[in-house]
């Protein structure tokens, strides 16, 4: 199972600096019944280079994880996407 992308950000400002932001996963809840061992990643524009991924949550319909990261989002970052997904899909 895999949740939509966020929202992309306001467009770019033609002299805008880099910029960090904290990412911070908290938890999910009321999962469907086959969605069991859950994780988390978040990407910025979708590069596997930029990315933060939680630890595996097994067997839980309200995994909570309370995990952070920092991300450099550059001058020129078009979106910040989140991702939940289950390890044992298939």
């Amino acid at each position: 199972m895999a949740l939509s992308p966020l929202s992309p950000l306001p467009p770019t400002a033609s002299l805008r600096k880099d910029h960090n932001i904290i990412v911070r996963i908290t938890e999910a809840k009321n999962l469907p019944p086959d969605c069991m061992d859950m994780y988390a990643v978040i990407r910025v524009d979708n590069d596997v280079a930029n990315q933060f991924k939680t630890r595996t949550i097994w067997r839980s319909r309200t995994p909570f994880w309370d995990e952070e990261s920092d991300f450099n989002l550059g001058k020129t970052f078009n979106d910040v996407y989140s991702t939940l997904l289950d390890l044992t899909a298939n």
